[in-house]
């Protein structure tokens, strides 16, 4: 599934702006908030875009295995029912 495409707000929120005052020590992250729309260009989020399969939604990428297949779950059953692990090959 790809994801679509990011349209970030340019300006700062009054909330972030109150936030932004109060930073002292990571000046950094304030950097790439006040920037973040030149980051993610359209351009980027192509390349980013491309990277992700094309999938139907909702589908999982990797098949579920039955409870049968691991023996944890298959003991604990077998255990609330009462059958030994002889009983279940017999």
């Amino acid at each position: 599934m790809r994801p679509v495409p990011w349209n970030p707000p340019i300006e700062l929120s009054s909330s972030e702006q109150q936030l932004a005052k109060r930073i002292r020590k990571a000046k950094l992250f304030l950097l790439l908030r006040e920037i973040r729309h030149e980051l993610f260009d359209e351009k980027f989020q192509e390349e980013l875009a491309s990277i992700f399969k094309d999938s139907s939604v909702g589908k999982c990428p990797v098949p579920l295995v039955s409870e049968s297949a691991h023996p944890c779950r298959a003991r604990e059953r077998h255990d609330r029912v009462g059958i030994s692990g002889n009983d279940q090959l017999n």
